[in-house]
């Protein structure tokens, strides 16, 4: 007779501190994001039967539908039905989102150039009520074709290179990190980890005041408007997270724990990135920061 040891782990956020869930039998709780889950999952002989679609790719659906692809194309594209496209676009039409936001810039220039554009024009324009984002180059409504011919336009060198296939895969991986921006809506949280140099960097949570706009200012021609702002200095060695997070609240350093953990720290380097909503415990946190409770 052989026995399996299952070892519990999140499936949303890879942390291993799971405890049982109060009051329901089977049921267990992650300690780190607030995730619930069946210990069915977790068993491995346990297969899971049909799609669920991950709140990343429903925001890839959502977004090439408000770009105005026929849905005909967005269905054989993400191999979903009818009812599962419109079921994402209606997802985000209600409900407040969280989305992490990460600056991304002209791969020509130094680090240190980077830095110093974030604490000289990106900080000050969110002071203004203006998130900005790289790769401004083109409206991002007018679809990745027009975005792709932007590229052309200002990096010649790359669209003529010898290795076309791997061009037209950057070009797309860069458009698809950034069109969830075309989502956003006013009540929706976004939230930079880390905006700025080393030992001189801030972390910016902003409520969205309106939807996407473009206007073509170089670079940086894409931007949301937001109302409400946090922006917490992030003091101390970055290399230790316990020594940024003293000094603040039990709020914030909650919330920064739940960023330097594996998972987020990873994705926090990406463009614009949907928060799963199974992510309750860092939802509860952002609205108890920006004074909404635990809505």
């Amino acid at each position: 007779m052989y026995s399996i040891k299952t070892i519990l782990r999140c499936e949303v956020c890879g942390s291993y501190d799971i405890v049982k869930h109060a009051g329901i039998p089977l049921r267990f709780r992650c300690r780190t994001c607030g995730n619930t889950f069946s210990f069915n999952v977790q068993h491995p002989l346990y297969k899971k039967h049909g799609k669920r679609l991950s709140d990343r790719e429903k925001a890839s659906i959502a977004a090439d539908y408000r770009m105005g692809i026929p849905v005909s194309h967005i269905m054989k594209d993400h191999s979903v039905s009818y009812g599962t496209v419109m079921r994402a676009v209606k997802y985000f039409e209600k409900g407040r989102k969280i989305y992490l936001w990460k600056i991304l810039h002209d791969p020509s220039i130094s680090i240190g150039e980077r830095w110093d554009i974030e604490i000289e024009y990106i900080l000050p324009e969110i002071e203004r009520g203006r998130l900005r984002q790289g790769w401004g180059l083109e409206d991002l409504r007018k679809g990745p074709g027009a975005f792709y011919r932007a590229v052309e336009r200002k990096y010649p060198e790359k669209a003529t290179a010898e290795e076309d296939d791997e061009v037209d895969s950057w070009v797309i991986r860069t458009y698809d990190v950034i069109k969830p921006m075309l989502l956003l809506k006013p009540g929706d949280y976004v939230i930079i980890r880390r905006l700025g140099r080393w030992r001189k960097d801030f972390l910016v949570i902003a409520e969205v005041s309106g939807g996407y706009e473009f206007d073509g200012s170089g670079f940086f021609g894409h931007y949301i408007n937001i109302g409400r702002t946090k922006i917490f200095a992030l003091k101390g060695n970055p290399e230790d997270p316990e020594e940024i997070a003293e000094g603040y609240d039990h709020n914030f350093q909650t919330l920064w724990k739940i960023l330097e953990i594996g998972k987020f720290f990873r994705l926090t380097r990406r463009g614009v990135l949907v928060v799963d909503r199974r992510n309750r415990e860092l939802y509860r946190v952002v609205s108890r920061i920006m004074g909404n409770g635990n809505r």
